[in-house]
C-alpha cells in the first residue's frame, strides 16, 4: 500500500506544470477558427493532446486499480479522495473528475452486489443456478475478485455453454461440435451477457483443460473487467461533440467525425490489448485467424466485437440526440443516413483496416525473429493504426545496422 501511495505522490510531481486539457472546450475553440489551414493544424494538435490525456487517464486508472486490488473493501469516500487528488495532479477538468466519481460509484455497486450474492447464496450450486437458470454437469469452483466472480468449470460442456453465450440466462442446452472444437483452445473469458443487474460480473475459466493457466488468466480477464468499467463511462461521456446552431451542417458533421475518431481510439486500444494478449499463445500461421476472431459479429457469438452493430447503432443514436439537443432539430432521414454512413466508414472500414494491417505488421516482426518481448515492447506503446509505420521504421533501422540480409 505504501508503494501505491508513493506512486500517487510521484505522479503529482511529474505533471505539476502541465495545463488542463478540456476536450470539449478545445473543440469549441477549433470551431471558432475560420481559417481552413489553421483549423486543420488545430485538429492535429487536438488529436495529439487527446492521446496524451488518454495516457494520463490510463495512469490514473492503473493507480486506482492497483489501490483497489490491495484493498478491495476500501470505502467509497476514500476512493473518491484518491480520485480527486489524482485528477488534480493529472490536470483533468472538473467535469472529467466528476465522471470518475460515477465510475467509482459503479465499482462500489458491483463490489457490494457480489458480496450480497455470496451472502444470499453460500451454496455455489444454488448461486450458479440463480445466475444462469440451469444446473451444471460438473463441479464449479467460485472465487471472489474485486468486481467479478470467477467460475472454474471442471466440465468442458459447462464452460462451452457459458462462454459461447456470454452467460445469458437459460441459454441453449447444447453447443454444436464445431463450436466446441474451437473453444477447447480457449482458456477463459469475461461474461458480458448475464441478466440484469449482474451483467459483466463473472469470469468463466476452462479448468477442465487449462488448470495450469488459471492464475494468469484470472488476472488477464479481471483486468479487462476493471478497464471496461472505467472506459465504458469515460469514452462515452468524455468526448461528446460541441455543436452550434449557427454553423453549417457540414461543419457540425465534421465535429461528429472528430468525436467518433476519438471514440475509435479506445475501441482500437481494446483490440490491440487482445492482439498482444494472444500474441504469445498462437503460432504465426494462426495470426490470420485472429482477425476473424476479433471481428466476429456479436450477434453470431463474437465476444470481442468492440465495434459491434449494437455499439454502432448506439453511436448513431447519441449523435442524433446531440443534434436534437444542441441544434434543436430532429434529424431528417437523409441526415441520419449520412451519420450512419460516417459511423460505418469509421467503425467498420477504418477499424478493420487498422486491425488487419496491425496484425500483419506484428506477424512480420515475428517472421524477422524479433523476440516476443521486443515485439510487445515496441507495439504496446503505439496506437494500433501506427503499428505498420512503427514496424517499417524498426526494419529500416535494422537494415541500416546490417542486421537484416
Amino acid at each position: 500500500m505504501d508503494k501505491i501511495n508513493k506512486n500517487f505522490e510521484t505522479s503529482e510531481k511529474e505533471n505539476d506544470e502541465s495545463k488542463i486539457f478540456d476536450p470539449v472546450f478545445e473543440l469549441e475553440n477549433i470551431k471558432q477558427t475560420t481559417n481552413h489551414a489553421e483549423r486543420r493544424q488545430k485538429i492535429k494538435e487536438y488529436k495529439v493532446k487527446l492521446t496524451e490525456q488518454k495516457e494520463r487517464i490510463a495512469t490514473m486508472q492503473d493507480l486506482l486499480i492497483n489501490f483497489i486490488r490491495q484493498n478491495p473493501d476500501v470505502p467509497l469516500d476514500e476512493l473518491s479522495q484518491k480520485l480527486e487528488k489524482m485528477g488534480g495532479n493529472l490536470n483533468l477538468a472538473d467535469w472529467q473528475i466528476e465522471i470518475g466519481r460515477k465510475i467509482l460509484i459503479e465499482y462500489d455497486r458491483r463490489h457490494n452486489l457480489i458480496k450480497e450474492l455470496k451472502k444470499q447464496y453460500p451454496d455455489e450450486q444454488e448461486l450458479f443456478y440463480f445466475l444462469f437458470g440451469w444446473k451444471p454437469e460438473g463441479k464449479i469452483e467460485f472465487s471472489e475478485e474485486p468486481i467479478t466472480i470467477v467460475m472454474g468449470c471442471h466440465n468442458f460442456n459447462d464452460f462451452a455453454r457459458l462462454f459461447s453465450t456470454g452467460g445469458r440466462y437459460e441459454a441453449i442446452l447444447e453447443v454444436k461440435k464445431e463450436k466446441k472444437d474451437e473453444l477447447r483452445e480457449i482458456v477463459g473469458g469475461y461474461l458480458f451477457h448475464m441478466k440484469d443487474p449482474y451483467g459483466g460480473l463473472a469470469i468463466v475459466f476452462n479448468k477442465a483443460q487449462w488448470a495450469h493457466k488459471e492464475k494468469t488468466t484470472i488476472v488477464h480477464e479481471e483486468q479487462h473487467a476493471i478497464y471496461s468499467l472505467f472506459n465504458k463511462i469515460l469514452t462515452k461521456k468524455q468526448y461528446l461533440p460541441v455543436l452550434k446552431k449557427e454553423s453549417p451542417m457540414d461543419e457540425n458533421l465534421d465535429q461528429l467525425k472528430i468525436y467518433l475518431h476519438s471514440y475509435l481510439l479506445f475501441c482500437e486500444e481494446y483490440a490491440a490489448d487482445e492482439v498482444l494478449a494472444y500474441f504469445r499463445q498462437i503460432n504465426p500461421e494462426r495470426l490470420g485467424r485472429l482477425f476473424e476472431y476479433l471481428t466476429k459479429a456479436e450477434e453470431s457469438g463474437g465476444i470481442y466485437d468492440f465495434c459491434s452493430k449494437s455499439e454502432r447503432s448506439a453511436l448513431v443514436e447519441s449523435c442524433c440526440d446531440e443534434i436534437k439537443e444542441k441544434l434543436e432539430l430532429t434529424p431528417s432521414e437523409d441526415l441520419q443516413s449520412k451519420i450512419e454512413k460516417i459511423v460505418e466508414e469509421i467503425f467498420v472500414v477504418e477499424y478493420r483496416r487498422h486491425l488487419q494491417e496491425g496484425i500483419r505488421a506484428m506477424a512480420l516482426l515475428k517472421d524477422l525473429n524479433f523476440s516476443d518481448e521486443e515485439t510487445i515492447a515496441f507495439l504496446s506503446t503505439e496506437l494500433l493504426s501506427q503499428w505498420p509505420r512503427t514496424v517499417n521504421r524498426l526494419i529500416e533501422q535494422r537494415q541500416l545496422k546490417g542486421k537484416l540480409n
